[in-house]
């Protein structure tokens, strides 16, 4: 009986040591287990950070974006005017040489520094198909880097 006693005994002394080590590495997991929630919860926050920041550079542009299309469309309606004011007048030379003048170069420079230039040829071809330029219409003026800015220097419209 002594004998199964100290089997017994030592049977159990082995399942406490097993279920110590067991205990242990179960700390150890929940341990892990708390780092990566941390870790996953840092880079959680992380990632709502970046992401906030990229809608605010977002709705940044679309706001240049919007400001822009006002730009061009006062540019548009300015040029539609000047040249009605022209047809109205019946003096369509009247445009062509304010159109070559240093006072509409600059003009076209302050505003299409805001927006691509091509944007506004698009713009004059549209008035030239839509009938509102003559078919002769001379585009070369839209060539503001080399006229207006060269006229300028190489430091630019804002003399910097």
């Amino acid at each position: 009986m002594l004998e199964k006693h100290e089997t017994l005994e030592a049977n159990f002394e082995g399942l406490r040591q097993e279920l110590k080590m067991a205990n242990t590495r179960l700390e150890e997991i929940q341990q892990m287990r708390e780092s990566e929630i941390l870790r996953f919860k840092e880079l959680e926050r992380k990632m709502l950070e970046e992401t906030a920041q990229l809608k605010a550079q977002l709705e940044e542009r679309e706001g240049q974006v919007a400001m822009a299309a006002v730009e061009y469309d006062v540019l548009k309606s300015s040029v539609a005017q000047a040249f009605t004011r022209g047809r109205e007048e019946g003096v369509a030379s009247r445009f062509a040489m304010y159109r070559n003048t240093q006072e509409f170069n600059d003009e076209v420079c302050r505003r299409g520094s805001s927006f691509y230039i091509d944007g506004f040829s698009v713009c004059l071809e549209q008035f030239k198909n839509l009938g509102n330029l003559p078919p002769d219409f001379d585009f070369s003026f839209l060539n503001v880097r080399a006229d207006a800015f060269g006229r300028m220097g190489d430091e630019g419209p804002s003399g910097g």
